[in-house]
């Protein structure tokens, strides 16, 4: 099937689809697919390892499932007690760990109904500080102002953008309807900020 690409131009349903989509569920779409990208040489290794390993491990277990052979003598198999209780000590350190981090960014962004996406780190959060939210992106629109007024004189922003960009992690800002009068200084300081 050609399309017509004087009718539709290349990338015409997407910027469309961006318009007319709700942008935080668009955004966190986004967000999911990028992860399954491999972006650097240290992830290609990385999924190449596991999968091999994850290979080796079934084609073990088949080993083992096919295989006739003759089963230990011993009426008590060899047991490996501190392996066992290392491995079960990391899970639950992992547990705690990742529990934690959830906890502690989505407290630290339940100020910021803005912050779409956040990262999902440990963070200490002090009492009242507006300034520790790790946002990934930044959304605030109001597609349909209810008067000219606020039409003429949209919400100012900046001082938001100053809070959410203070961590460095912000990577998409979307303001619709709103006024920026300058870009701050810690946005500066967001190296990965692709969309703006």
């Amino acid at each position: 099937m050609a399309i017509n690409l004087q009718v539709f131009p290349i990338g015409w349903f997407e910027q469309n689809a961006n318009v007319i989509a709700d942008p935080v569920q668009t955004t966190v779409i986004y967000h999911t697919l990028k992860t399954l990208r491999i972006m650097s040489v240290l992830q290609l290794f990385t999924r190449i390892g596991i999968n091999c390993t994850f290979c080796f491990r079934l084609w073990e277990l088949n080993d083992m499932i096919q295989s006739h052979k003759v089963q230990q003598s011993s009426m008590y198999p060899k047991q490996n007690h501190p392996a066992a209780a290392a491995f079960v000590i990391i899970a639950i350190m992992l547990v705690v760990f990742v529990e934690e981090s959830l906890r502690t960014s989505t407290s630290a962004c339940s100020k910021h109904p803005e912050c779409a996406v956040n990262a999902h780190r440990w963070t200490i959060v002090d009492n009242d500080s507006l300034m520790q939210c790790p946002c990934l992106m930044l959304i605030d629109r109001d597609i349909a102002p209810k008067t000219y007024a606020e039409w003429l004189n949209p919400k100012n922003v900046t001082e938001k953008v100053a809070q959410l960009a203070a961590t460095g992690d912000l990577q998409t800002l979307q303001l619709t309807n709103r006024h920026l009068s300058a870009l701050p200084d810690e946005l500066r300081r967001c190296r990965n900020l692709r969309y703006l």
